[in-house]
């Protein structure tokens, strides 16, 4: 008879789930692809199946606490959609996946709040095991290392389960610029960490919180930004607002930073601040690139793997942006504003998406943006483009080691996996692209982590 019996309800539930949301999808792609290819085509589809998310949601609870896992995700394919009224009481944002070099997947799942009550998992086919102590996490571009973030020291590991091959403290103050100051102790405060890339040879961590940037190794930490030059006048704003015996932090928002697959560069910055990019000149990283952000606020960068070029993106609530520039141009200062001519050396790339993940792909870059899309962007030419929409801000996403897979975490609390090396799309994926979803993992508040 098998799991359901023809005469129960949820048979008819799955049967009614896959129609209408095979339906559903190939209508919406029909309206993307006329959309996109500049003619006119049908009404957009409405999803019809929002009647059934709490059904299908405590089938979902329940297969996972049996073990059935593989049958419903054959009984009911994963969607967003229609969970999309209720996302706002029950996601969970996946704000770092990363990818290891045996193909198992590590992310962090923060609660309803951005990096409030955090949880790091292991994710395997058919397991999910959670990672206790481990606050953030990262890997090296070669996936030869791994970083582990806990709230007493940064470890860092050739092998996740394997013992540290280096142990970095947590970073003590800002440097001369603050030296006669007194400073907030971060690890008896704590850091919020927001991503860590490793060095190839495992021997420094590129720690990016909201205290600041901060490079740690065996010699200690160095903060990278605010630099030294700027430090001075975060000093006098912050006392202009606090009492002299209060100790100084470093507290401001969107801070993010990239390494480049090489460790020759590194990109960051934060609000209201420009796009910086160090270049390692063999004594440390000198800032050698300052570029005005094409919208208000810097965002996210990302390197390209294979072409020496850099992304820039920026947001704003009515507008954001992204660039992109060849990295030859460095030494650069040059501002990318749209209320300015662009400068020729950066190349225009979107000036309506708000990004919140970078990663290379063929000649140019996915771009994962707040409207639950992933973008396809060639900067060198337009036309060069494709979409797949997940649905849910895309926050992370990372590559596995021989980029034949690609993992996506969301906003709305959803791990999906992605083969990159099929020759037509999947039906059950919104996207004009080669792609196929083969797992999917769920980090839901109130319920334990499920695969679907």
């Amino acid at each position: 008879m098998g799991l359901f019996s023809k005469k129960d309800p949820n048979q008819e539930l799955s049967q009614r789930w896959i129609q209408e949301g095979t339906q559903f999808k190939n209508q919406l792609n029909a309206f993307l692809d006329a959309i996109y290819k500049g003619g006119e085509g049908p009404e957009e589809p409405q999803e019809t199946r929002e009647d059934m998310a709490q059904a299908v949601y405590g089938l979902a609870v329940k297969m996972n606490e049996s073990g059935d896992h593989q049958k419903l995700r054959e009984l009911f394919p994963p969607a967003y959609e229609p969970f999309q009224p209720y996302y706002d009481g029950i996601s969970r944002s996946i704000n770092q996946v990363i990818v290891l070099r045996d193909g198992r997947i590590v992310v962090r799942a923060d609660g309803n709040v951005y990096l409030d009550d955090g949880n790091v998992y292991l994710l395997e086919d058919d397991k999910i095991t959670e990672q206790v102590g481990v606050m953030a996490i990262g890997i090296s571009a070669n996936k030869e290392f791994t970083v582990k973030v806990t709230d007493s020291a940064v470890y860092v590991h050739a092998d996740w389960s394997g013992i540290p091959v280096h142990t970095f403290d947590y970073p003590k103050g800002y440097g001369v610029a603050t030296a006669n100051i007194p400073v907030s102790d971060f690890k008896e405060e704590g850091l919020i960490v927001l991503s860590a890339d490793v060095f190839n040879d495992g021997k420094k961590v590129l720690l990016t919180t909201t205290n600041g940037i901060f490079i740690l190794s065996e010699r200690g930490s160095e903060c990278l930004l605010p630099t030294q030059e700027m430090l001075p006048q975060f000093v006098e704003n912050y006392y202009e607002e606090y009492e002299e015996s209060v100790p100084f932090e470093v507290s401001l928002d969107y801070f993010h930073a990239k390494l480049s697959p090489d460790n020759s560069k590194i990109a960051t910055g934060f609000q209201m601040s420009e796009h910086f990019i160090f270049e390692d000149k063999g004594d440390g990283f000198k800032l050698t690139g300052t570029i005005q952000a094409r919208s208000e606020y810097p965002h996210a960068v990302g390197f390209h793997d294979k072409l020496d070029h850099i992304a820039l993106a920026s947001c704003h609530y009515q507008q954001s942006g992204v660039v992109g520039m060849d990295l030859k141009n460095l030494p650069i200062e040059t501002n990318a504003s749209w209320y300015e001519e662009l400068d020729e050396r950066l190349d225009p790339m979107h000036d309506n998406m708000w990004v919140f993940s970078i990663v290379p792909f063929k000649d140019g870059y996915l771009l994962g943006a707040n409207n639950g899309y992933i973008w396809y962007v060639n900067p060198k030419n337009p036309n060069d483009k494709a979409y797949l929409h997940l649905g849910g801000t895309i926050m992370s996403m990372d590559y596995s080691a021989d980029k034949k897979y690609l993992v996506v975490g969301t906003y709305s609390g959803y791990v999906v996996k992605l083969d990159l090396t099929v020759s037509e799309r999947d039906e059950t994926l919104v996207t004009d692209m080669n792609v196929k979803e083969t797992n999917r993992w769920v980090m839901w508040q109130d319920t334990k982590p499920m695969i679907w």
